[in-house]
């Protein structure tokens, strides 16, 4: 049976291997005591005080805690949310393939696309705990032990869900619920999809559109809005006079391009192919400038050639926090692009090329290499990579130095 209590053999549960890597000392047994023992003193008392590591990646704040006793805390009272509430982030491949198999029907239907501004930084942490406590199988420790905690992270000037914790991601889906099931039950929605705060709704397209724009706004948790970019797209039913592409849509890093319905075997449906969508392209190129400019100011060709095989390549990484070997790359983070018809990995190509070769006078990031590096070069492409998934080994503290020019980007 689950024990939701904070005592040390449940604590003792929440040490993952990255935690023995950052700190060997843990694996001596009266290190490893004296730090449950402190844990154990947070689930008694809640938070007397909480060590965060503050940074910021893409103009994001992002607050990490860095004692492992704390870690151990907060762990456990996001699994004690788990498992009570059920609340759990969806798989992004698995929601693709939904919206993909969905976006082929033949009838007319509505598209909306919307996300959530600033999600984290707003979400009303008074109404999370309120709720939480008012969740008979939420145990009252745990209960302490988030009051303090964000009591402590307030005072720090921390806004809403700390960026950077498991804690913040399992609050995040909790948070949603009653919007995610709100949502799903309106009258005419035929799918509902959400990954954190990107929102993905296919409706009959009968409902009025202001309308049910304004109920989903309302709907959000206090404090919540949606971004002002929102998106809508109408596709017409079938109309054998009517064909071609009627609409593309980019969502979770992938372009769907919708075709206008056909009727085929006595079947009315849409074509959908899947590209990497033109946001993840400009980021893709970014990367290549980045090595390029690296190499201009250090002259280091092995470096470069090893950057631009992760780029246009695969890799695998062992996740330092869970033990997990992990795979990474231009495949395994966009394997469901319909390659043939790609447009997106022929423009990879043809810009990795251009800025390796190309001598023209606009040219600013083309390196100053021999004909025989060049060509080693460009034998590297985006589209091979993908279709062969090209790999490429290097040892962590390898991996970490690479990536570091990008890390940004």
């Amino acid at each position: 049976m689950y024990d939701p209590t904070i005592h040390a053999r449940t604590l003792a549960r929440h040490f993952l291997p990255g935690d023995f890597v950052a700190d060997p000392s843990l694996l001596n047994k009266d290190n490893r005591q004296a730090v449950i023992d402190s844990a154990a003193e947070i689930g008694r008392n809640g938070f007397a005080t909480v060590s965060f590591l503050n940074s910021k990646l893409r103009g994001k704040h992002i607050h990490q805690v860095t004692d492992i006793a704390q870690l151990l805390v907060l762990r456990h009272v996001s699994k004690n949310i788990r498992y009570i509430t059920g609340a759990k982030q969806d798989d992004r491949q698995f929601l693709i393939e939904c919206i993909r198999t969905m976006l082929r029907e033949g009838t007319a239907y509505r598209v909306y696309k919307f996300d959530i501004k600033s999600f984290y930084e707003n979400a009303n942490i008074p109404g999370i705990l309120d709720r939480l406590r008012n969740d008979e199988g939420f145990s009252g420790q745990s209960a302490v032990a988030l009051s303090t905690f964000f009591a402590i992270a307030k005072a720090h000037g921390v806004s809403g869900l700390p960026r950077g914790l498991g804690l913040s991601a399992t609050l995040a889906e909790y948070l949603l619920r009653p919007f995610d099931e709100y949502i799903s039950n309106v009258a005419h929605v035929w799918f509902y999809a959400r990954f954190v705060d990107d929102i993905f709704i296919v409706t009959s397209g009968r409902e009025d559109r202001t309308a049910f724009e304004n109920d989903a706004k309302a709907a959000l948790p206090e404090g919540l809005v949606f971004n002002s970019k929102s998106l809508v797209r109408d596709f017409d039913g079938y109309d054998k006079a009517i064909t071609g592409l009627a609409h593309s849509i980019d969502f979770l890093g992938y372009r769907f391009n919708v075709d206008r319905p056909v009727r085929s075997g006595g079947a009315v449906m849409r074509a959908v192919t899947l590209d990497i969508a033109p946001s993840k392209v400009r980021k893709i190129k970014t990367r290549v400038a980045k090595a390029l400019t690296q190499f201009s100011k250090d002259g280091n060709y092995i470096d470069l050639r090893s950057r631009c095989r992760l780029i246009t390549g695969n890799f695998n990484f062992v996740d330092r926090a869970t033990g997990v070997r992990r795979v990474s790359g231009i495949h395994f983070n966009y394997p469901l692009i319909d390659v043939g018809s790609s447009k997106a990995l022929d423009d990879l190509d043809k810009f990795f090329r251009n800025v390796v070769m190309s001598p023209h006078p606009l040219n600013k990031l083309r390196p100053g290499l021999s004909k025989q590096q060049r060509r080693e070069l460009v034998r590297l492409s985006f589209r091979g990579g993908h279709q062969q998934r090209r790999f490429y080994s290097f040892s962590p503290v390898r991996l970490a130095e690479l990536v570091a020019v990008w890390r940004h980007a």
